[in-house]
C-alpha cells in the first residue's frame, strides 16, 4: 500500500503500539504470566513533503484501520489519498478490533450470518432474493467481487457479547484515541485532525446534493467518488484549521 507515496523515514517502530490501562478484576491470573492487556495499535506513514497538520483516523463499528487503506473494488483508500495531499496518517485500530485484539474481557464472537445487515442498515441498499440491489445513483462498487471483499472487511471486536454494539466500550475507545493523539503531538509537535467513521464528534454538516455530491452512503470512503470527498474535506481543512 506505500507505492503511492514516498516516505522519508521508516522508523523501528513504523508499527505503533499504544498501550492504556484498564482493570483487569475479570482476568484469569496464572501464577508467573501476564496479559498484554489493552491497547490500540497505530500504524502511520509522514510523506517526504508535509505541508499539512497530521491526520489521525478511527474506522467505525464493525470494521478495521483496513477501510481507510483500500476499497472493496481496490482503488486507492484515503489514508494514500491525504497523504499526497500533504498530511501525515495515523491509522488507529481501536482496542478489541483487528491487530489490536488482545482483550482482559471475554467477548463472544457471533456466528449469525449477518453480513448483509452491513448492506441494508447503512443506506447502501436493498437485499432481495439473495441479491443487492442499490440505491438509485448509488457511487458503492456494487459488483459481486467488491461485494464480497467489502463483506470480508468487517471484523469482531474481541471483548463484546452482543452482535449489535449494546456493550460497546466508548471510554475504552476514547482513551485509546486521546493516547494515539498525545502520541502523535509528542512525536511531530503538531496538532492533529480527527477523522471518525460512525463514531461521532464535533462536526460541521454538509449537505453532499447541495455541493453537486450525489450517491454517497456510510462508507463515502470507499464509495466509487471517495477521491471527491477527499478533495472536499481538504478544501475544508484549509479554510477552517
Amino acid at each position: 500500500m506505500f507505492f503511492a507515496v514516498k516516505v522519508d523515514r521508516v522508523d523501528a517502530d513504523f508499527t505503533r503500539i499504544i498501550k492504556i490501562h484498564i482493570s483487569q478484576s475479570s482476568q484469569i491470573v496464572l501464577p508467573g504470566s501476564a496479559l498484554g492487556g489493552v491497547h490500540a495499535n497505530v500504524l502511520y506513514q509522514i510523506p517526504e513533503d508535509e505541508t499539512g497538520l497530521p491526520m489521525v483516523f478511527l474506522h467505525g463499528y464493525g470494521q478495521s484501520r483496513m477501510g481507510w487503506m483500500t476499497t472493496p473494488d481496490g482503488r486507492e483508500g484515503w489514508s494514500d489519498m491525504f497523504l499526497r495531499m500533504g498530511h501525515s496518517v495515523f491509522l488507529i485500530d481501536e482496542p478489541r478490533r483487528g491487530e489490536a485484539g488482545a482483550t482482559s474481557v471475554s467477548g463472544e464472537i457471533s456466528t449469525k450470518t449477518l453480513d448483509q445487515r452491513w448492506y441494508t442498515q447503512f443506506r447502501i441498499g436493498r437485499w432481495e432474493n439473495g441479491e443487492s440491489v442499490p440505491n438509485e445513483g448509488s457511487q458503492f462498487p456494487n459488483d459481486e467481487e467488491s461485494l464480497d471483499q467489502f463483506f470480508r472487511q468487517m471484523t469482531p471486536d474481541t471483548g463484546m457479547t452482543s452482535d449489535m454494539g449494546a456493550d460497546f466500550d466508548n471510554e475504552t475507545v476514547a482513551r485509546a484515541v486521546a493516547a494515539t493523539i498525545d502520541e502523535v503531538y509528542d512525536r511531530t509537535g503538531k496538532d492533529s485532525i480527527l477523522v471518525t467513521h460512525s463514531q461521532g464528534g464535533n462536526c460541521t454538516v454538509v449537505d453532499l446534493p447541495e455541493e453537486g455530491i450525489t450517491g454517497n452512503d456510510h462508507f463515502m470512503f470507499q464509495d466509487l467518488n471517495n477521491d471527491v470527498i477527499a478533495e472536499h474535506i481538504e478544501n475544508w481543512i484549509r479554510q477552517n484549521v
